[in-house]
């Protein structure tokens, strides 16, 4: 389940394209990243029951999980279209 469903995400990027998700994602409280090289079990276990008992994280993660209900993506993309063709 993704943070578009309410919970929180844990990511572990393989390449730099994943890693500035990941780090939105802290940046948004929606979640963590480890480097996979870094990881270990222990840090792990430590993160995963932090992430899910934080009121702050599980406050950030229903929020967005209500934006992405609203967002409306289809009306985005034409008016984005209708500015690009206007200039």
């Amino acid at each position: 389940m993704p943070a578009s469903c309410g919970v929180p995400l844990i990511a572990l990027p393989a390449h730099a394209n994943q890693h500035f998700y990941a780090e939105a994602l802290v940046r948004n409280r929606l979640g963590c990243f480890f480097r996979p090289s870094r990881l270990n079990i222990d840090a792990l276990v430590t993160k995963t029951m932090f992430l899910l008992n934080d009121s702050i994280t599980k406050g950030a993660t229903q929020n967005f999980q209500q934006k992405l209900t609203r967002y409306n993506q289809k009306e985005t993309i034409l008016k984005r279209i209708e500015e690009l063709l206007d200039r």
